[in-house]
């Protein structure tokens, strides 16, 4: 009978080592990590603008709901879903604004592009300032980009142009290929605002 006993105490005694052991044993994190890459052939504005001007970005408002480190995945008008391994390298609100001016430096033919907040002794001819609504991946594995944008003179605070974008471009269900997708939107984005830029620039000159 005590023999019984002390086999049943040893063989709980070596299951709570061994779950103990378990339970402290690593996890193994199978996250990957990504960031928004730039356009290097992203095609030319037409006209580019005059070297000699200076484009300030932002302020660049990223929505809160994009404030995570998962890859967001928008299920349905209202739902809306974080990826667990396939995560951010760096919050979007400093990525998006970076890679937009690359793209748009890139696009305008211009190394005088700045970020805001800018040096206030800078002399910044033209300000562009984004709104994201979307920057996500759609149910049907589409990366969508939605923003409103202006241009205004910083000096006079006049509006010289403003509108909407939507850009989609087709993703797959990796987190490789879904950021690639949010990159090429971006490209796509920055393209059609280095010609809302050019043309505003153009129109300034003559008027």
């Amino acid at each position: 009978m005590k023999a019984n006993v002390h086999y049943r105490a040893g063989f709980w005694s070596l299951a709570i080592i061994l779950y103990g052991c378990t339970m402290l044993a690593p996890v193994p994190d199978h996250s990957r990590f990504y960031v928004l890459a730039s356009d290097p052939i992203l095609p030319r504005a037409a006209p580019t603008i005059n070297h000699d001007l200076t484009l300030g970005v932002g302020p660049v408002l990223i929505p809160q709901y994009l404030d995570r480190t998962g890859l967001a995945t928008r299920i349905g008008a209202t739902r809306v879903e974080y990826s667990s391994v396939d995560r951010w390298a760096e919050p979007l609100n400093e990525c998006f604004p970076r890679v937009l001016a690359r793209d748009l430096s890139q696009a305008l033919g211009t190394d005088r592009v700045v970020l805001f907040p800018w040096n206030r002794s800078l002399q910044v001819d033209y300000q562009l300032e984004i709104d994201v609504d979307r920057f996500d991946i759609d149910s049907s594995n589409q990366a969508v980009l939605v923003v409103r944008w202006l241009i205004k003179n910083p000096r006079s605070a006049r509006i010289l142009a403003s509108g909407s974008s939507r850009q989609t471009r087709p993703a797959g269900t990796d987190g490789a290929s879904r950021t690639d997708a949010l990159s090429q939107a971006l490209g796509g984005l920055s393209r059609e605002l280095a010609d809302e830029v050019a043309a505003a620039a153009g129109k300034q000159k003559y008027s």
